[in-house]
């Protein structure tokens, strides 16, 4: 049953299959607001065909009646608890289950060795999206001037600043056709945005090349100049010149010749660099080289 179909029915006959006694104690705990008392009872009827389906549903009683606050989504159940058919492969399958509010879960990628922490943005256009890179203003901004290997794995922290690992993005965007999503907001506050469809990233035998179709958004069009490139390093120069884009820009991307876009570039707090394109750089923000963003997020999504 999916939220959706909640949404039609009355709150007493959501809670509508499996074990009786279960489902009174349920709905009796999400009313009185026991969400340690609602996950003991989840968990002790854990093999029943119908506890992951409980689980959305009491996630949706509890937004509905305003008594979703952090922790109470999870309530101590772990994904990690559900069998192999049912564990989610992307954020947006993690919220087709019920669980509606950002932040690290586990999933475990189609064509992937392992399972993964990741972030979901579960509030952005109706959520689901599972977020690929991050970069904010903090105390203590992280490196991204890194060399390939760093990229391949990923490096930095889920809740601050990072990269998610173009291994990972390899295996999430051969799962089924992406959306790409980026937000990004300058130091003034103005925040625009620019959406993909059709996002690609190949394996690295062929250097992570990248595929994007057609732009909608507010932020202008400055990734499809980069359509068809391979991903660069300081130590692995792929673009299209003799000398390193990656080196002369201070980061990691899929340079060309150099870059319209480059948003793992040097973190500059006064919003501008000293030289051009070496910031958190998307070129139509602003269509000025030395401009440098506050804040970037890139995500994904399967389309719809």
């Amino acid at each position: 049953m999916t939220a959706e179909r909640h949404r039609q029915i009355p709150i007493h006959h959501a809670i509508s299959s499996g074990n009786t006694t279960y489902r009174e104690e349920i709905h009796l705990a999400v009313r009185l607001y026991d969400p340690k008392h609602a996950t003991s009872v989840v968990k002790r009827y854990l093999d029943d065909d119908e506890a992951i389906e409980t689980i959305t549903t009491m996630t949706w009683l509890a937004q509905s009646r305003g008594l979703l606050v952090p922790g109470f989504t999870l309530a101590g159940f772990s994904l990690d608890d559900v069998n192999d058919c049912g564990k989610p492969v992307n954020c947006y399958d993690v919220r087709r289950r019920g669980f509606y509010q950002s932040g690290v879960y586990r999933i475990w990628p189609l064509y992937f060795n392992k399972p993964v922490q990741v972030f979901c943005d579960m509030l952005t256009e109706g959520g689901g999206w599972t977020v690929l890179q991050r970069r904010e203003q903090l105390e203590s901004n992280q490196d991204f001037y890194l060399p390939w290997n760093s990229y391949k794995h990923g490096f930095g922290n889920l809740s601050g600043e990072f990269w998610i690992g173009n291994e990972l993005i390899f295996a999430l965007t051969n799962e089924e056709d992406m959306t790409l999503r980026f937000d990004l907001e300058a130091f003034d506050g103005e925040k625009k945005y620019a959406r993909y469809t059709s996002f690609l990233v190949n394996s690295e035998r062929e250097l992570y090349k990248i595929t994007v179709g057609s732009y909608q958004g507010t932020a202008g069009d400055s990734l499809s100049y980069h359509n068809g490139s391979h991903f660069s390093t300081h130590d692995r120069d792929n673009d299209n010149l003799p000398t390193s884009c990656a080196v002369s820009r201070r980061g990691a991307w899929w340079f060309k010749e150099c870059a319209e876009s480059h948003l793992n570039g040097v973190y500059e707090p006064s919003g501008k660099t000293l030289a051009g394109e070496q910031g958190v750089y998307w070129q139509h923000f602003r269509n000025d080289p030395k401009f440098s963003l506050k804040r970037s997020e890139m995500k994904i999504r399967p389309e719809f």
